[in-house]
């Protein structure tokens, strides 16, 4: 019985809902929107196209870690 014990599978973390590039200036500005909730953010600087289509946690979607 305590055999079976060894090979379960830890329980997953829930997903992390992103926010996604809707809109973008050339000089590196864009804007996020959640396709789940449709929260828009303001104009957002980032550094890198990378960090841009890497997305960012949607802060209504998520919910907040306890400390």
């Amino acid at each position: 019985m305590q055999q079976l014990a060894l090979f379960e599978k830890p329980p997953a973390k829930p997903r992390r809902v992103l926010m996604h590039v809707f809109d973008a200036s050339p000089c590196g500005y864009v804007r996020f929107a959640c396709s789940k909730c449709h929260d828009e953010t303001d104009w957002l600087f980032t550094d890198s196209e990378a960090d841009a289509k890497r997305g960012i946690p949607c802060p209504k979607c998520n919910p907040q870690p306890v400390r």
